[in-house]
């Protein structure tokens, strides 16, 4: 793991906001792929979250997060490998309400890294983890044919 007080470089950054920009990629593809076989509820809700997450890669790509570097580094290998496995799951799931909670968690996730919360980082790392091993409430809920 990365030194805490490390500050987090222009390239880090950018790996950062790549992260996002191919989790929303990745929710498109989702989307397209199911088509009319989503609700338009469904195919809304997947559509806004992934303009949230290019939003993020937006914010961190021109802001690039001065304001918490020093925050950021110890987590950014961590947040590499859960977008990495949000993504997998993303593509290789066929349950429409498990990928709403992956997506809600990196959007969550998001914003805690745009906030700069170390505590809330961490806590949204965890979600993005369960999330995408299944491990969230997708079993009591309804899934929708893909």
């Amino acid at each position: 793991m990365a030194n805490p007080t490390q500050s987090i470089t222009e390239a880090q950054v950018q790996e950062l906001a790549l992260c996002f920009h191919d989790l929303a990629d990745a929710i498109e593809a989702y989307r397209l792929a199911r088509g009319s076989a989503l609700s338009s509820e469904y195919r809304d809700q997947l559509l806004h979250q992934m303009f949230q997450c290019i939003r993020y890669a937006s914010t961190f790509s021109k802001a690039g997060l001065s304001r918490q570097r020093d925050t950021l580094v110890s987590t950014l290998e961590s947040v590499k490998q859960v977008t990495a496995q949000a993504r997998e799951a993303i593509s290789t799931s066929d349950a429409v309400d498990q990928i709403l909670l992956i997506v809600t968690a990196v959007s969550a996730l998001g914003a805690s890294l745009a906030g700069g919360d170390p505590s809330a980082i961490e806590s949204r790392i965890q979600g993005v983890i369960a999330s995408a091993a299944g491990d969230g409430s997708v079993a009591s809920r309804k899934s929708e044919p893909a």
